[in-house]
């Protein structure tokens, strides 16, 4: 019977202490010489803990994890969905605010080619889709823009500032996907936040753009839907490059954020559940004063 320790190296892992809580990160790793176990000893309160366990829940431990992880993929896919359909409304709307000064040069056109047509206005007759389609063709629309100032110069560019108040919602979504995906660095993380904007950028397409090719005539209802065909997609796009901005500086700001306000108002043995978001970026967890 070997009565001796047998110093096997230190812990290199964050560990709590099932004891007091404290990280048992670089405590001595010895094998124990009455059972032979892989063990290591609390520096703190002296409790001894082995390294191999047998959970008790087995086979519930295993169903449990699969229970999580499953948890975890559902919530990120509804974390893109929901990212997605934020920015995909955050488009919409811009676009429309932007594209109203233009708009109202378009409906001013159509309203005076509406006189001409039928001057006569006791009749109450209006211009039909196919003569709205015909004189909008005829003008042709690329002169009419491009006396209108162009693409960027009709744009109303006050219509951005609602934009401007949702730039912090769409930081603290990305520092609270940083937290999520703690595991992936910047660049992979920067995959991750163009999944949702991608998206918001499809709804939007298969609202406006795709569907031109299938009605064209839908859009010739108004100056609006016309603006929106001719302009509100630049808005849209800047709308979405800017959210995209705005979830990368969440994103990387998001953990040192997180582990700067854990560590605040933790104590460091609590601090050891969350060691991920320090694991994750290579970062020492913050040590008892």
């Amino acid at each position: 019977m070997i009565d001796t320790e047998q110093r096997l190296g230190s812990m290199a892992a964050n560990r709590p202490c099932a004891g007091c809580g404290f990280n048992l990160h670089g405590a001595t790793v010895f094998r124990e010489p009455h059972y032979r176990l892989v063990s290591v000893r609390c520096p703190e309160c002296g409790r001894l803990a082995a390294l191999q366990e047998y959970p008790a829940l087995t086979p519930w431990a295993g169903r449990l994890r699969a229970l999580a992880a499953a948890t975890v993929v559902v919530v990120s896919l509804l974390a893109i969905l929901v990212t997605g359909l934020i920015t995909w409304g955050m488009a919409e709307g811009v676009s429309m605010d932007s594209g109203s000064k233009y708009a109202s040069v378009i409906d001013a056109a159509m309203n005076k080619r509406q006189a001409e047509l039928y001057p006569d206005t006791t009749s109450r007759r209006y211009m039909s889709q196919k003569e709205i389609e015909d004189w909008w063709t005829s003008l042709p629309p690329d002169k009419f823009l491009a006396d209108s100032g162009g693409r960027l110069g009709a744009l109303n560019w006050w219509g951005f500032t609602a934009f401007s108040f949702v730039l912090p919602l769409f930081a603290a979504i990305g520092v609270f996907w940083s937290v999520l995906f703690a595991r992936a660095r910047r660049w992979r993380l920067l995959a991750l936040l163009v999944a949702p904007v991608a998206l918001g950028a499809i709804f939007y397409v298969s609202e406006h753009l795709s569907s031109s090719h299938r009605a064209y005539s839908y859009y010739f209802n108004s100056g609006s839907q016309i603006a929106q065909l001719q302009i509100g997609w630049v808005a849209a796009a800047i709308t979405m490059a800017g959210c995209l901005l705005a979830l990368w500086a969440g994103a990387l700001f998001g953990r040192p954020l997180a582990r700067w306000f854990l560590a605040t108002l933790l104590s460091p043995r609590l601090v050891t559940a969350f060691s991920y978001l320090w694991e994750a970026d290579d970062q020492p967890l913050p040590k008892p004063r």
